[in-house]
């Protein structure tokens, strides 16, 4: 079986792409144990003055395929989502600075298609397969906030594997 785990070098993939879209705040990593809304607010607020703007990435599935391929390989699709979160301001006209940032995270992993080596045997790779599945707005820790997810599917190919 292949060693390792893929799923860092995902995330780093990830955010590395979000990292390129202006006016995103907070990119978080991994799942936070916030307990109180100090630890909310200093976690997820970006910006002079600070307003609740962050992104967290999680994944949330993974599917293994040997289908139609070599014995020695298989394909494992990765479900990603990357969840918006920006302070409602009606005075600011929040709702379309953060319909622009749902538009740009898109347009940045549509039009920056990769392909990387994560090892000598795994090679991952975006797929087509981008969507904002939802868009609303929340109450989230004493605040109001717009909220979406983005799922991402990158496909994984992992060769050099011998089953016993």
């Amino acid at each position: 079986m292949a060693t390792g785990s893929s799923h860092a070098a995902i995330v780093a993939h990830i955010k590395g792409v979000l990292d390129t879209v202006t006016g995103l705040g907070k990119v978080i990593t991994r799942p936070k144990d916030l307990k109180n809304i100090p630890e909310v607010e200093a976690e997820f607020s970006a910006g002079t003055p600070a307003i609740i703007n962050a992104w967290v990435i999680s994944r949330e599935a993974v599917r293994v395929s040997r289908t139609n391929v070599p014995s020695s390989h298989e394909y494992r699709l990765h479900q990603y989502v990357v969840r918006g979160l920006y302070q409602l301001n009606e005075e600011k006209s929040s709702d379309d600075t953060f319909q622009q940032l749902i538009n740009d995270i898109l347009d940045a992993f549509t039009t920056r298609r990769q392909k990387f080596e994560a090892s000598a045997t795994v090679v991952i790779e975006d797929t087509d397969e981008v969507m904002a599945r939802l868009i609303t707005v929340v109450s989230y820790s004493g605040y109001v906030v717009h909220m979406c997810e983005i799922e991402l599917v990158l496909r994984e190919r992992i060769t050099g594997i011998s089953y016993v």
